[in-house]
């Protein structure tokens, strides 16, 4: 009975490893985790933003018409590729009695690959 299991188990290895054998390939050309972010505190800070892309980005906020005020958002890289990469935002304060509100948008530089421009709803609360 024991061989029986143990071969058994042997067999279905065997199996499970030839089944990993394929090369696994990124085939999305631009793709993040989320379209919302919630900063997490109305003091300074920073989040990361993971991309992943097969082509070449850029990255700017949208701090939309109404908003007058300096830009507080400050990534560490403004264009980038690769599978896992990770822009780090510096926030700061806010110092408004209401939430305010920004987008980062990222742009593929070459269209033609299918890629799509991508928007992340950035919204950091208010000083209370």
């Amino acid at each position: 009975m024991r061989k029986i299991f143990l071969t058994g188990l042997l067999c279905a290895l065997v199996l499970c490893l030839a089944g990993c054998t394929k090369k696994w390939e990124w085939t999305v050309p631009l793709a993040v985790n989320s379209t919302e972010v919630n900063i997490p505190s109305n003091l300074s800070g920073h989040i990361y933003i993971p991309i992943y892309s097969t082509v070449t980005w850029d990255l700017s906020f949208d701090y939309g018409e109404e908003y007058e005020g300096p830009e507080w958002l400050h990534p560490d890289m403004t264009s980038g590729k690769g599978y896992n990469v990770c822009v780090r935002v510096e926030y700061d304060a806010n110092p408004f009695h209401s939430e305010r509100t920004a987008y980062a948008v990222i742009v593929p530089r070459d269209t033609s690959t299918g890629a799509e421009t991508i928007r992340i709803r950035l919204t950091q609360p208010a000083t209370r």
